[in-house]
């Protein structure tokens, strides 16, 4: 164990620790000139610079509004989890599409299922690389949103569940379970977002449903 330079007790020691005190300022006297009635010792566990965050994004709203958050990685190894509920299936029968991409840093996408089972992965489908943005897209053929290299619906269909989708930096390796992730090298500032589109014909419901609502208002 070792005092820095603020003054706090840093030490990987686990067991039994000894605290002694003493008054420097006795000069060797027999009379007491300090009484303490109480000592306070605060020990804690010091957080790494930067360690994987967990987010809980919730239930996804299934009108085509994009959900957006942002995220960094300051260190290496590091890669962080954003787990989100989707009520609808996302499937080519349906034509409704599902899409998770990034921007900022170098990052490669993965994905889970609730039992945190691997179901895809990407490393630079959101525009190629550079930049080596990513992004993962689920449902029909003929999104139109999609206008990067990935294919609309290309990593397949979304049963209605829970998901986690997890953001590395280049170099991730996701393995079979949430639980045998490897992170990557890359550092920086990240931006993700998710699309649940449901198909056109009932965007198109949605629109004059709104338009009603307003014309009933005037």
């Amino acid at each position: 164990m070792n005092i820095n330079s603020n003054g706090l007790l840093t030490g990987t020691s686990i067991g039994t620790w000894t605290f002694e005190t003493f008054d420097a300022f006795n000069e060797g006297g027999t009379t007491i000139d300090n009484i303490w009635s109480n000592l306070s010792i605060n020990i804690q566990d010091a957080l790494p610079p930067d360690t994987n965050q967990n987010v809980n994004l919730g239930a996804l709203v299934n009108d085509d509004s994009t959900l957006k958050v942002n995220g960094d990685f300051t260190s290496n190894g590091i890669h962080d989890f954003y787990t989100f509920t989707i009520s609808e299936s996302v499937d080519a029968d349906a034509l409704s599409w599902l899409n998770i991409r990034t921007t900022g840093m170098d990052t490669e996408l993965g994905l889970y299922d609730s039992l945190g089972n691997f179901i895809a992965t990407d490393d630079d489908g959101n525009g190629g690389y550079p930049p080596g943005h990513s992004m993962l897209s689920f449902g029909g053929a003929n999104d139109p949103h999609i206008n990067t290299p990935t294919t609309s619906g290309e990593d397949g269909v979304l049963a209605a569940g829970t998901y986690t989708v997890v953001v590395g930096g280049y170099n991730t390796v996701f393995g079979a379970t949430l639980n045998d992730i490897t992170g990557g090298t890359a550092q920086g500032n990240y931006s993700l977002s998710i699309n649940y589109a449901p198909e056109p014909a009932t965007l198109t419901l949605l629109a004059f449903g709104a338009i009603g609502l307003i014309r009933r208002r005037r």
